[in-house]
């Protein structure tokens, strides 16, 4: 709790007067509170866990603190819900997604986030070529994982062209091809298990 009464030092009157700098040290506050809140959530890992704890009534029983300094506490715990919240919604604005199934686009999805590549939905990827690549191109270098949900019925030529940083790839028993080039120059990518449902590869 000597954390806690440091950053109290930050709060005055109700207003949050909290600088950018403190936001490190907001962690450790969250991690306090949230071992006392931890019959209302365990663990902070989307905007819809930090609505829960928005939700949630604090009182000075939940935090085992005096009275006198409950409301600055409670300040403070708001004040960081709102940071976390305005750090979450910039996470999740750096999600990408992208409609590639063939014969219609919609039906696959491609979702890149936190080095995660997530190919979804029912049918056929479709195909992409040099001059005309995959639409994560651009940001290949950042894939470390390609995982293919069950489905996905091809994996598309050059899908994974010149994804230096892809360490792991998932292909479930959906999958009846792989295309062309798929996984050249994906030079970290030192084995794949492929599925006996694999009937043409190239």
């Amino acid at each position: 709790m000597k954390q806690i009464m440091r950053m109290l030092q930050h709060t005055d009157r109700g207003h949050c007067r909290l600088s950018v700098s403190s936001l490190r040290d907001l962690g450790g506050v969250l991690s306090v509170l949230l071992r006392r809140l931890k019959s209302t959530v365990n663990k902070v890992s989307s905007l819809r866990d930090l609505n829960a704890i928005m939700n949630y009534e604090l009182k000075p029983q939940n935090l085992k603190l005096e009275t006198r300094n409950f409301m600055k506490i409670e300040n403070l715990f708001k004040c960081f819900v709102a940071a976390a919240m305005l750090l979450g919604t910039t996470w999740a604005a750096n999600a990408q997604t992208w409609n590639i199934g063939n014969p219609t686009a919609e039906n696959v999805t491609a979702t890149l986030s936190d080095g995660t590549l997530t190919i979804s939905g029912t049918g056929a990827m479709q195909n992409w070529y040099g001059a005309a690549p995959a639409p994560w191109y651009n940001d290949r270098t950042a894939i470390t994982s390609v995982v293919i949900e069950d489905g996905v019925t091809t994996i598309g030529y050059y899908a994974f062209y010149w994804c230096t940083g892809l360490t792991s790839v998932n292909i479930p028993n959906s999958v009846a091809s792989i295309g062309n080039y798929a996984f050249e120059y994906c030079t970290r990518l030192t084995s794949v298990s492929i599925p006996n449902s694999v009937t043409s590869i190239g």
